[in-house]
């Protein structure tokens, strides 16, 4: 099922369910993360800005959680 995400939608996802972080090391990496137990929804936003989604270890009475996670370019 293909969904679209409008702007004001997507920023409620990240305040409510993500996490933006800044690290400077040798460079600075930015990271943006965003966890869900929908995985069409954040197929969506990776359509869109690219990532990777990754499915946390959870305890079998929990439905899964799913995790994108945008790094450098793709955090901006």
């Amino acid at each position: 099922m293909k969904i679209s995400v409008p702007a004001a939608y997507l920023a409620g996802i990240l305040d409510g369910e993500g996490s933006v972080t800044a690290t400077l090391g040798e460079a600075l990496v930015l990271r943006v993360v965003i966890a869900n137990t929908h995985k069409n929804l954040l197929l969506a936003i990776q359509r869109r800005f690219g990532g990777f989604i990754h499915i946390t270890p959870h305890n079998p009475k929990w439905k899964p959680c799913f995790m994108l996670i945008l790094s450098n370019h793709n955090a901006i």
